[in-house]
């Protein structure tokens, strides 16, 4: 991906141009790139806005990946398939014995 010649504190500071009344025609113009890249930027600053109101818990539990939850599924499923597995290697050594 290339690399914005613009720093995150340059382009926040161009897309407050925009809430200070300048079209976003002319803001494009005066630092020289395209409207599409100026809306880009926005949704990016928007997406990650919405972070800002959350708590510190539900930031952590956004950003801890699996849940608790699934991880209890995932034990008991593998409880049970090593239950059964050694259900199975039990049976097949008792009958060679015999």
């Amino acid at each position: 991906m290339k690399r914005s010649r613009f720093t995150e504190t340059q382009i926040i500071a161009i897309l407050n141009e925009a809430d200070a009344g300048l079209s976003v025609k002319e803001i494009c113009r005066k630092h020289g790139f395209s409207d599409a890249t100026f809306y880009h930027w926005k949704s990016q600053l928007l997406k990650s806005a919405e972070g800002v109101f959350l708590t510190k818990a539900e930031r952590r539990a956004a950003e801890s990946g699996p849940s608790v939850k699934g991880l209890r599924a995932k034990i008991g499923q593998l409880t049970m398939e090593n239950d059964f597995l050694e259900g199975a290697l039990d049976r097949s050594h008792g009958a060679s014995a015999k």
